[in-house]
């Protein structure tokens, strides 16, 4: 089984030392089996694909992002994204919720490719 939890660990500590570096909005790309889906997460935030024809709930988000209460819609598209604020958190927790929103929200199981993406603008 590929190591997905020291993957998106890695992402989040080169978010965090970037952040620290550059006067810019941050952000970590996670994208699972070459864009079949994808999450962003920036200090606060998090932006992620929404393969939903229904609107994402705080409660629905709470159980794959529970350390992150309180969650505050910000904006979504059926089919597209959703995007919402979050209390800061741990990066071991937000690991955890990354890797069980690719599992078990999006249905990959445990066998997928990830790859990700660090970047400042």
């Amino acid at each position: 089984m590929p190591d997905h939890r020291e993957l998106i660990l890695h992402g989040l500590t080169e978010l965090r030392e970037l952040c620290a570096k550059v006067d810019a909005n941050c952000w970590v790309t996670f994208t699972a089996n070459r864009d079949e889906h994808w999450i962003q997460c920036c200090p606060g935030q998090i932006n992620m694909d929404w393969p939903f024809s229904h609107a994402p709930e705080p409660q629905q988000l709470l159980k794959y992002f529970p350390e992150s209460a309180p969650i505050e819609i910000v904006a979504w598209d059926i089919d597209l994204y959703a995007t919402f604020n979050i209390a800061a958190t741990t990066d071991e927790s937000l690991v955890s919720a990354v890797l069980r929103v690719f599992q078990d929200l999006y249905e990959l199981g445990p066998e997928f490719e990830l790859t990700c993406t660090v970047e400042a603008g």
